[in-house]
C-alpha cells in the first residue's frame, strides 16, 4: 500500500468505504426482509381480528337490544340531570325548611301576602337565590318586609326593582333574595 501513488490511495480508500456501505446496506436489507417475513402472519391475524370485531360491532348496533339499552342510557342521563338540582340543594349549607320559615316569619301582619316563591340553585360563581312575588297593602309595609328580610342570616342581598315602590297601595311586588 505504501508503494501506491497518493492519487490512487484516495481512490482505494473511497472504494473501501463504498464496499463497507454496500455490505452494510445488504445486511440491513436482509434483516428487514427477515423481520417482515416473520411479522407477516401476525399482521394478517390482527387485521382479520379487527375486521371481525368491526363486523360484530356493526351487527350488535343494529340489534333491538342495543337500541333499547342506548335509549335507557339516555333516560338515565336525563334523570341524573334532573336529580342534580336536588343533590345540589341538599349539599348546600341552607336548609329549605329553615329558609322558608325565615321568610314567612317576617310576615307579621296581614299587609303582606306571598303568592309564589322560587328557588334558583346557583352555579359556581353565582350564589343561590330565592324569587318572591306577592302583594303588599302599602309601600311602608313592603319596605318594612324587605328590611326585615335583609337582616336574615341567610340573605346576602335583596334585588328589588324600582317598580315595586311606584304605587302607594296594593303593590304587586317581585323581589330576589341572594343567599349566602
Amino acid at each position: 500500500m505504501n508503494l501506491i501513488p497518493p492519487e490512487y490511495k484516495k481512490g482505494l480508500a473511497l472504494e473501501a468505504w463504498r464496499r463497507y456501505a454496500f455490505t452494510f446496506g445488504v445486511y440491513l436489507a436482509a434483516v428487514a426482509l427477515i423481520a417482515i417475513t416473520l411479522l407477516l402472519p401476525s399482521f394478517f391475524f390482527l387485521r382479520l381480528q379487527i375486521e371481525n370485531l368491526q363486523d360484530n360491532l356493526a351487527t350488535i348496533q343494529k340489534s333491538d337490544d342495543y337500541k333499547k339499552v342506548f335509549s335507557k342510557q339516555r333516560d338515565v342521563e336525563q334523570i341524573n340531570r334532573a336529580l342534580a338540582a336536588f343533590v345540589g340543594f341538599d349539599k348546600s349549607s341552607i336548609q329549605a325548611s329553615a329558609l322558608l320559615e325565615e321568610i314567612f316569619s317576617h310576615m307579621t301582619s296581614t299587609d303582606i301576602v306571598i303568592s309564589n316563591t322560587a328557588y334558583a340553585r346557583g352555579q359556581a360563581p353565582q350564589a343561590p337565590s330565592v324569587a318572591i312575588t306577592g302583594k303588599a297593602a302599602t309601600r311602608d309595609a313592603f319596605r318594612a318586609f324587605t328590611e326585615e328580610l335583609g337582616k336574615s342570616m341567610y340573605v346576602k342581598g335583596i334585588v328589588s326593582p324600582i317598580s315595586n315602590l311606584l304605587d302607594q297601595k296594593d303593590i304587586s311586588f317581585s323581589i330576589t333574595l341572594n343567599l349566602k
